[in-house]
């Protein structure tokens, strides 16, 4: 008798413990995302809260007529470099973006779902998560899929690339812009500074395109700095060209420097170098 209670209340702790599991998974993928359009196309990025190195797909499905059915799917991969995303989550290379002729589908759609697939797992993104037909950004775990859109959705439909800058020791700002401020002499130097590029571009930035300052970035003269180091309106030298700090972000900590360029080809093609920085003396 004493063996056949111990082994019911063995099987029972068993069956207790698997219910335990199925119901509590303990590593649940907590997915974070956002998307919008521009004029031109879709952007936005996707990733697994925590794994920087690991890459989600994105499903867009683009909505007219029918609300139940998607006019247009897109599979993107959300690789890409993008600087705002970086101060936002700390790694910027879960960025994606996608031409889209708007005009040859009729317009922009009704409605736009994105879902970030983590192990075959469809999970909102953006409004999508929060029930919205507008973009925004949210924070999903893996059991809000939606098997239903994996079947609505075709992935004949794919933009796959990989948009990260390659350094090139040889990129410089147009040379035209040296000595443009004869005015003014350079100083002492400041030390070696870790100097990127960047432009307006939604690849770059998410936003208005307004620097810090509430100005308009310019070639040749906009800079972004620690404004702990550097304040606003301080104008320093590099390559002999003279910059005015006007901007600033979450990565733009102590020798680190972002140079404003008027094209992404120019901002990418810069890349990311180490630079001796001038103060300016007027």
């Amino acid at each position: 008798m004493k063996v056949n209670v111990t082994k019911t209340l063995r099987q029972f702790l068993l069956i207790l413990a698997a219910m335990c599991f199925f119901s509590f998974p303990a590593f649940a993928a907590e997915v974070e995302g956002s998307y919008g359009t521009t004029d031109n196309g879709i952007y936005g990025w996707a990733w697994h809260k925590g794994h920087f190195g690991e890459i989600l797909t994105v499903k867009i499905l683009l909505y007219y007529d029918d609300p139940s059915k998607p006019k247009k799917s897109l599979s993107l991969t959300a690789d890409k470099y993008n600087k705002n995303v970086e101060e936002e989550i700390g790694d910027g290379w879960h960025y994606f973006d996608a031409a889209v002729d708007w005009k040859s589908l009729g317009g922009k759609p009704s409605k736009i779902k994105a879902y970030a697939v983590y192990n075959d797992d469809w999970i909102g993104i953006g409004a999508t998560a929060s029930g919205s037909s507008s973009s925004g950004s949210s924070k999903s775990s893996s059991g809000s899929s939606s098997s239903s859109e994996k079947s609505k959705s075709s992935s004949s439909d794919s933009a796959k690339s990989s948009g990260k800058a390659k350094s090139s020791e040889s990129s410089k700002p147009a040379e035209s812009a040296k000595a443009a401020d004869t005015s003014s002499k350079k100083g002492k130097s400041l030390g070696t500074f870790s100097v990127t590029g960047y432009c307006t571009c939604p690849q770059c930035i998410i936003g208005q395109g307004l620097t810090y300052s509430g100005k308009k970035p310019t070639g040749n003269h906009t800079i972004s700095a620690d404004l702990n180091k550097f304040p606003l309106g301080t104008k320093l030298m590099i390559d002999g060209i003279i910059y005015t700090v006007e901007d600033t972000g979450g990565g733009m900590v102590g020798n680190k420097l972002d140079i404003y360029f008027d094209n992404h080809a120019a901002a990418a093609g810069f890349g990311r170098q180490n630079k001796e920085v001038f103060e300016v003396v007027e």
